[in-house]
């Protein structure tokens, strides 16, 4: 999706973030750091930024999140609805 998205001349691919993942789910964490980092290496390579939709997901744990990626290429799709039906205002 992210060569074609590079190849129609897009400049951001937008990917669900399922969440944050806690301490607790070892597994599943390491599984979706591997796929954020393949995704990373994938728009840094082409040039695609991937912005992760967050859901309910609160602002500051996916913030502290990313900012664990060497990288500028994952960001956050900001989508007011979603943070008002989180509860923020």
């Amino acid at each position: 999706v992210m060569l074609l998205a590079s190849d129609l001349g897009c400049p951001c691919v937008i990917v669900a973030l399922p969440g944050v993942p806690g301490a607790t789910d070892e597994l599943r964490a390491r599984a979706q750091r591997e796929a954020l980092s393949a995704l990373a290496a994938c728009g840094d390579r082409i040039g695609t930024r991937v912005a992760l939709d967050t859901g309910a997901a609160a602002a500051e744990g996916v913030r502290d999140y990313l900012d664990t990626f060497d990288t500028d290429t994952l960001n956050v799709n900001f989508d007011p609805a979603n943070a008002i039906r989180a509860g923020s205002d």
